[in-house]
């Protein structure tokens, strides 16, 4: 029995020590600057679509939609210094000197209207009003001075006044009946229309003064006093207020309570001067707001609660939204954790960090301290060696065992990436002296070198031994290496083999092995693989879902729960989802990831689970710890996708973005828009607020577009040169955790231009018709004149014709007479050429015969100039030996033949 109850007070206590460690709440800041108003907000609320109200110093009212800040002045530019919302939604304003409420115009743009019209008594002197409360039949409007009862109803004012000397400040409502403190009486109310002294009201005569009460139960306030702590009230019961003890009494020293909100029905915030403090109906503290965890001002105005559940603030120096933060928080440099986290263990009921520049640990009150006796330098890994309980850290001076706040060094060396306990020989933890492969062994009550592995020099990163001893080493650039150790001689390998891509990997980066369900399955760049022996190759692992095999998800750390769950990170949460896996019970599993959205783009170098659930994720943006049990958001929640401008040509306004509902029903709209202004322009929000800045819009203008427009962060949208019809233009967003909102429209017509209107296609048809007409007649005229021309013509022809029909027949006469002499003149000719033909006869004969004389001619002459030819040669060729005398005989001979010759021609 007595080891149940140290069992049960063991995970008690286990508990309390998980749940002290919460870091820095997550908090955006909206700094004057980004908003573009006064520094000092005063009050804070949220419509039913979801739009946030802002009430600031300078007189105006701030509207944010998550992407556009607007300004709704107030008259007289008054301060808003408490917004709220009755049940029809109607925003009512207490301001100085003035009280009133928001409503929308035709357009859709929201303005301030007055309720001072109501006060009858023109010298009466409103002041500041500070608050504004609701029953079922009142508006109360709290000043210093009176309260101000508004019926919505009549539309009549009654006032309440303060005694001379008597202040009126903080009220509530309770039982549909308004409380409020008067100085120098203390808690009244409102009944029978008459202000009377409540249950214990002396108690809040002098120095327990409040601004604001809490409903604690359904009978039960609780009431922060400024200065005095605080108290739980009970209005209808007649006993002292009882101190509410808050565990952290510091927060209340000094300060003064300014304003505070009830919290998901069953926690509480309190802001002051000091900042914000959020704790539960036992009085523990949860979280503190302020400055020293990047708060951007102590001075907190208010506090208001979305429906996403997160907390507004109104500051002195501007607005800021925070979490919960007993889900999520985190540390970085700005909480004293120094460099990016490469791991993280909880040991001994202690966290201990490893960064790349110290090793950390988180104490009792949340704070990050040094772990004293280690370098700076690297720090890796961690190894908690079950065998003495003790924990063991891979730096990049060698191994150190930590011993509280104390490291202490058992192997000298450089980058021990890795620790792992062997599963074969506890005693043994395999890791790495920089590129080398080594082990060590814890032997008779110390740690003893067992030195490097032959054969092996790689950038390891991952170590596993399965069940036959093989050591499976998993390096950052070069796939897989398996290990045969060889008995006693651990550090000669019998065998060594790499495995790269020709055996089946993708990729050969961050290759790192993990154990599931008594497996070594293989994370990478491009998802899970495990090993064949059949085949000796990696295949592609896809036990766990298709998207961790198909190359689309990386997979850099992967951790089996015994809940069943299995927990899986990238490298990187920018492409790829940090998430679990949950069984369904039906073999197959559904993946969560929306609560990691929350976590900010980094490289994630730890992913350590926790039995308890609680995850702790590090990297470059620091250490976050996300705790199951404590997230109660919904992260499928509903939003709207407001259409938050319309406007055509120069930025003419057709719709102010405002409505009582994400159409524009109730609304005067423009049924018709110039042809002339054919360019619309949309700008479109989602007043949801969990990073907002990831929120992606998609839209379509039916009519025009044939489908969705493709997901993207820009929130507007201009269609130019649009033909006349009829359009309507649809948008919706998706927020940071997929979800899609509700779908906002807006209806609208491009009337076409005048000359494609309908009257006047009439008229185009009647100047048409008239124009056939004309056409018409035009044309029989032109045929009757045509007609009258044609038989002129023909008269004129026929007397033409006439005559050159008689001119023919005289012609014809002549001819027959020339023809007659014609004739005759041609048998005259035939006479003749008769005659001419014989003489060409005798021309030709006579021809023949001159032929064959110059044919002998032509002969004769040849053989004359042949027979000359010699003597004439003789003659010239005579040598010039011979003698005179000689010469002239042969010049004598050759003379005589050529003479005879002649004389023979002739």
């Amino acid at each position: 029995m007595k080891t149940k109850y140290l069992l049960v007070a063991f995970i008690i206590v286990s508990i309390i020590a998980n749940a002290q460690e919460i870091g820095f709440p997550v908090i955006r800041n909206y700094t004057p600057k980004e908003y573009n108003d006064a520094p000092q907000v005063m009050s804070v609320i949220q419509d039913r679509r979801g739009m946030m109200y802002f009430g600031t110093s300078i007189g105006s009212v701030l509207e944010y939609d998550g992407i556009y800040w607007r300004t709704i002045p107030i008259d007289k530019q008054a301060t808003p210094y408490d917004l709220a919302m009755d049940k029809s939604e109607k925003i009512y304003v207490a301001a100085t000197n003035e009280f009133g409420y928001l409503k929308l115009d035709k357009k859709g743009n929201t303005i301030y209207q007055t309720l001072t019209q109501c006060i009858t008594d023109s010298a009466y002197k409103i002041g500041d009003v500070r608050f504004v409360k609701f029953t079922s039949k009142f508006v109360y409007f709290l000043t210093y001075e009176a309260i101000l009862q508004y019926s919505p109803a009549s539309k009549k004012l009654f006032i309440f006044k303060a005694d001379t000397n008597g202040r009126f400040l903080g009220d509530f409502i309770h039982n549909d009946i308004y409380y409020v403190r008067l100085s120098k009486k203390g808690l009244m109310k409102i009944e029978g229309n008459e202000l009377k002294p409540a249950l214990q009201s002396e108690f809040f005569m002098d120095k327990n003064t409040f601004r604001v009460a809490l409903p604690f139960n359904a009978t039960k306030w609780l009431i922060p006093t400024r200065t005095e702590g605080l108290y739980i009230y009970q209005p209808d019961k007649d006993t002292t207020p009882k101190v509410f003890p808050i565990w952290n009494k510091e927060f209340l020293v000094d300060n003064d309570i300014y304003n505070a909100s009830l919290f998901q029905k069953e926690k509480f915030v309190l802001g002051s001067i000091k900042g914000a403090l959020l704790f539960d109906k036992q009085g523990k503290v949860l979280q503190k707001y302020n400055e020293s965890n990047l708060l951007q001002n102590n001075n907190i105005n208010e506090i208001y609660p979305d429906t996403s559940k997160n907390l507004w603030l109104g500051l002195e120096n501007g607005i800021s939204k925070t979490e919960y933060s007993q889900d999520l928080s985190y540390w970085d440099k700005n909480a004293g954790l120094k460099g990016s986290v490469n791991n993280v263990i909880r040991f001994n009921n202690t966290v201990y960090i490893a960064t790349n520049t110290k090793l950390y640990f988180i104490d009792k009150n949340n704070q990050v301290q040094e772990v004293n006796n280690i370098p700076v330098g690297q720090n890796f890994c961690f190894l908690e060696f079950r065998n003495i309980k003790s924990l063991l850290c891979g730096t990049s001076y060698g191994i150190y065992e930590i011993k509280g706040d104390m490291a202490v060094q058992v192997y000298k060396g450089n980058h021990a990436f890795k620790l792992f306990q062997s599963l074969k020989n506890p005693f043994r933890v395999f890791s790495t002296d920089d590129a080398d492969f080594i082990s060590i062994r814890f032997d008779a009550g110390k740690w003893v070198s067992e030195g490097k592995w032959a054969g092996i020099k790689d950038e390891i990163r991952g170590i596993m031994e399965d069940e036959n001893g093989d050591v499976w080493l998993g390096t950052s650039r070069n796939g897989v290496i398996r290990i045969t150790p060889n008995g006693d001689m651990i550090t000669k390998p019998m065998n060594i083999k790499y495995y790269t891509q020709k055996n089946g990997f993708a990729s050969l980066s961050d290759v790192l092995p993990f154990r599931y369900k008594n497996k070594i399955i293989w994370g990478t760049e491009k998802g899970l693989y495990i090993y064949n022996p059949k085949t000796n190759k990696f295949e592609p692992f896809c036990e766990l879902g298709e998207v961790f095999c198909n190359g689309s998800h990386s997979v850099y750390s992967l951790k089996e729960m015994p809940d069943g769950r299995i927990w899986i990170c990238p490298k990187e949460n920018k492409k790829a989802a940090i998430g679990y896996l949950q069984p369904t019970g039906q073999g197959n599993y559904d993946w969560v990831y929306a609560p990691f959205r929350r976590i900010p783009e980094m490289t994630l170098e730890s992913f350590y689970i926790e039995p308890s659930g609680i995850v702790w994720i590090g990297g470059s943006e620091g250490l976050y710890r996300y705790d199951m049990s404590k997230d109660n958001k919904n992260y499928k929640q509903s939003f709207n996708c407001l259409i938050r401008n319309v406007t055509i040509s120069a930025d003419s306004l057709l719709y102010g973005g405002n409505t009582s509902d994400t159409t524009l029903s109730g609304f005067e709209t423009l049924t018709g828009i110039d042809y002339r202004f054919n360019s619309v322009k949309f700008e479109f929000a989602a007043p949801f607020f969990d990073y907002e800045e990831k929120t992606l819009y998609s839209y379509q203008l039916v009519g025009f577009d044939k489908e969705w427009s493709s997901w993207s962060r820009e929130p507007k949208k201009e269609y130019t040169n649009l033909s006349e019809g009829a359009y309507t233009f649809r948008v919706k967003a998706r927020n940071v955790y997929g979800v899609e909102s509700r779908i906002s429209t807006y209806q609208f017509t491009i009337l076409p231009p005048l000359y494609r209107t309908w009257w006047a296609y009439s008229l185009y048809i009647i100047l048409l018709t008239f124009f056939i007409f004309l056409t018409v007649r035009l044309f029989i005229y032109r045929l009757i004149k045509q007609k009258e021309n044609l038989e002129q013509v023909v008269k004129t022809r026929t007397a033409e014709i006439v005559k050159q029909k008689e001119q023919i027949q005289a012609h014809e006469e002549e001819l027959e007479a020339f023809n007659e002499e014609l004739t005759c003149t041609n048998e005259e000719l035939h006479y003749q050429r008769e005659e001419i033909l014989e003489q060409a006869k005798q021309l030709k004969k006579q021809n023949e015969k001159l032929l064959e004389m110059d044919e002998f001619k032509q002969g004769m002459t040849s053989m004359i100039v042949h027979d000359l030819k010699n003597p004439l040669n003789l003659i010239l060729n005579i040598p010039k030996s011979f003698e005179p005398e000689r010469k002239d005989r042969v010049v004598q001979q050759s003379g005589k033949q050529m003479l005879n010759l002649v004389l023979n021609i002739l």
